[in-house]
């Protein structure tokens, strides 16, 4: 039987529990808090790696106020 979530969901929409799923096993298999390592693993991402996460966040940003107006 496949499993319907790689982690047992616990935020209400299925966006925020992918990003809580890689925390959780992150913390589980590795013994790593990602609120913790953060800033310090974004201060060694290569340059493209940076630009990429940060045009994924503006966008979702955008969609996510494009939501908002339109509810």
């Amino acid at each position: 039987m496949q499993r319907v979530a790689a982690e047992e969901p616990d935020r209400p929409a299925c966006s925020g529990h992918r990003i809580q799923a890689v925390t959780v096993r992150l913390e589980r298999d590795h013994h790593l808090d990602l609120p913790v390592l953060w800033p310090n693993l974004w201060l060694i991402l290569p340059e493209t790696t940076r630009t990429e996460i940060t045009t994924a966040e503006q966008a979702l940003t955008r969609a996510t106020t494009l939501g908002g107006v339109a509810a």
